[in-house]
């Protein structure tokens, strides 16, 4: 896979925010998906747990997102592709 890597000034930057807040749905080899909130923790140690959720569930995948609240609500920016559009369990 090549990856497209270009150079940039950071300072284009028009906002960020220091979150630590994900979603993680595990999605079953059936229909259907249980969410979790983890709050608090480094991005590795929320994709640790996800992938030992997934180990101990055949069939199971996982999407990642980041929780953020601003002036709309409550909002997710995906990490991984969203549940729905995971590919099938190999």
């Amino acid at each position: 896979m090549a990856i497209e890597a270009r150079l940039v000034d950071e300072r284009d930057t028009q906002w960020e925010a220091d979150v630590q807040d994900y979603r993680v749905f595990i999605v079953h080899d059936t229909q259907g998906w249980d969410v979790y909130d983890i709050d608090n923790q480094t991005h590795s140690d929320v994709l640790a747990w996800a992938q030992e959720q997934v180990a101990q569930r055949p069939g199971a995948r996982y999407a990642l997102a980041i929780r953020i609240t601003n002036d709309l609500g409550l909002g997710l920016l995906w990490l991984t592709p969203d549940p729905d559009d995971l590919p099938a369990a190999a």
